[in-house]
């Protein structure tokens, strides 16, 4: 038996209870770094759940076609899902991902997702996993489009493209292809309001008829290379290739007044046809209606050129540039408006082969181009786009088609009264859709906006004629850019991009085609174009 005096030696000692201690604390600190381990991965798991998500969200209403709801938007919006949380990610159980159209709201979608994440300390506590779970809607914002479709009718377009080279025309593709953008863009069951213009495009543009009378010159001076052996004329002939030594070419550059009355109503070019009799430097009126369409007749020219729609340009010269030269291309180019018609050097010319001893044609001039509209239907929109490429032919300038582009729909230029900011208060978003089928080439005997380059060198820079071109269709892209337009390029059936592929806003809206999906690439840009956001 204890005396007193070792019982109280005995409770007095503490050696030991350090460990008693740390032994009772064991289970509460193995809660509590567990608990803060589990948790933090399944933080981890949530935070990559909800944007797997948002993105399945919003894939599956960049689907719809409209306010469509469909099961292959409902596949879309699930294949995005799965790519951003792949199965067994964090080791997650019985992933789910719910998406639906809001009943009260066709324009939104609806979408849940949840899971459960296994624990690795917790399970000691008889907790073998956590619950997860988030929800994303994604609806269409509201605003509109202004679209201006830019297509290459040049000559290659009547081609098949290589990779059948047997089937049906790349033009025909085209006029099928370009429906695409319309259905990708159907807003028929919400607010938005979708404009399209078109704009064909070859060595010159159609736009005459969107032009004020005094914003045309008065008097048209026509470049003329005639081509003499022996000092008889030679018709249709530019140069003295194979007509032996006592061949010549003698410059006769021919003035041309304009009877410009009716004009802007009319969409025409129409010419004083007297003074094709009178003689021109030193050459008769027999020898100038010689060069003039094979028929000879200057009554058929005239009204071909008043009932068929050819109201092709020839580009004023840089503003600010002496001369006729054309430089690079400037703010001031896109916008600036001739205010009379005693500024000739801001007005452009009536392009008109007819004139010319050129072995082109004036069926070479595209079809019209057309100022933004809204098309009630799919049929309506696809009757204008087979009009607007019903003439095809010529060389590919990509920077005439460009520079054109950027004009129709500047806000601060000719055309500013059609290019609004809002409609009923909700912003317009500017896009450009540029397309092409092949690299640039701007044919130095090609008689085109920009005359004949080998008659009389106009664009100016450094560089090959090539060079100055390329340089020329950059700044017309970069303008476009800076103007806050959205520009989507398409390569048609070409490989050869360097020259066309920065013009893009990004590489995302650089598509190619080889003809068989143009329809598609059409149909992922109008997609791209509705504008989505996230709604919660």
């Amino acid at each position: 038996m204890l005396d007193s005096k070792r019982k109280r030696s005995i409770i007095k000692d503490t050696s030991g209870n350090a460990l008693m201690m740390m032994a009772a604390a064991v289970l509460p600190l193995t809660a509590m770094i567990g608990g803060g381990l589990d948790m933090g991965i399944a933080y981890t798991a949530r935070a990559k759940l909800q944007n797997a998500c948002d993105a399945g969200v919003l894939a599956g209403r960049q689907a719809m076609q409209g306010n469509i709801w469909s099961t292959d938007a409902q596949a879309e919006a699930q294949k995005f899902f799965d790519f951003n949380y792949p199965a067994g990610l964090h080791g997650a159980t019985n992933l789910a991902f719910a998406v639906r159209q809001n009943p009260t709201d066709g324009a939104e979608l609806l979408a849940t997702a949840s899971a459960e994440i296994p624990t690795v300390i917790m399970r000691v506590f008889q907790i073998d996993s956590l619950d997860i779970a988030v929800d994303c809607n994604a609806k269409k914002e509201t605003g509109h489009n202004d679209i201006m479709v830019v297509l290459d009718v040049t000559g290659s377009m009547l081609n098949a493209p290589s990779v059948d080279s047997a089937g049906t025309s790349k033009i025909g593709r085209l006029r099928v292809g370009t429906l695409g953008l319309y259905r990708g863009l159907d807003d028929s069951d919400d607010e938005t309001i979708t404009r399209f213009g078109i704009l064909p495009y070859s060595h010159t543009v159609n736009v005459g008829g969107l032009l004020e009378s005094d914003w045309v010159l008065d008097n048209q001076v026509y470049e003329n290379r005639l081509v003499f052996v022996n000092g008889v004329f030679q018709p249709g002939r530019t140069g003295c290739g194979g007509l032996g030594p006592n061949c010549e070419v003698r410059r006769s550059d021919l003035v041309v007044p304009a009877t410009k009355s009716g004009f802007a109503t009319n969409r025409s070019f129409a010419r004083n046809l007297p003074d094709l009799l009178a003689s021109v430097n030193g050459y008769t009126g027999s020898v100038m209606r010689s060069v003039l369409p094979s028929s000879g007749s200057t009554t058929n020219a005239l009204s071909r050129f008043q009932n068929g729609g050819f109201a092709c340009i020839e580009e004023r010269p840089s503003v600010g540039s002496s001369g006729e030269t054309y430089d690079s291309i400037s703010n001031d180019d896109i916008d600036t408006v001739p205010t009379n018609g005693g500024e000739p050097e801001l007005q452009f010319g009536r392009y008109d082969p007819s004139w010319i001893n050129s072995p082109y044609s004036v069926l070479d001039c595209p079809n019209s181009a057309t100022m933004m509209q809204e098309y009630a239907s799919l049929g309506a929109f696809q009757s204008q786009i087979a009009t607007s490429t019903a003439r095809v032919g010529g060389s590919t300038f990509h920077d005439i088609g460009m520079l054109w582009a950027v004009r129709l729909m500047s806000r601060t230029g000719m055309f500013a009264d059609q290019n609004p900011e809002t409609i009923d208060g909700a912003p317009v978003t500017q896009h450009i859709v540029y397309m092409t089928d092949g690299i640039l080439f701007p044919n130095p005997d090609v008689y085109s906006a920009y005359g004949t380059a080998n008659v009389k060198r106009r664009v100016e820079g450094s560089g090959s004629h090539y060079d100055r071109h390329l340089s020329r269709f950059e700044d017309a892209c970069n303008l476009a850019r800076a103007r806050g337009i959205t520009v989507w390029v398409i390569a048609l059936d070409v490989t050869a991009t360097d020259d066309i592929r920065p013009c893009a806003s990004s590489d995302t809206h650089f598509l190619t085609s080889d003809g068989t999906d143009l329809e598609e690439v059409f149909e992922t840009i109008g997609r791209r174009i509705g504008k989505l956001r996230l709604t919660k």
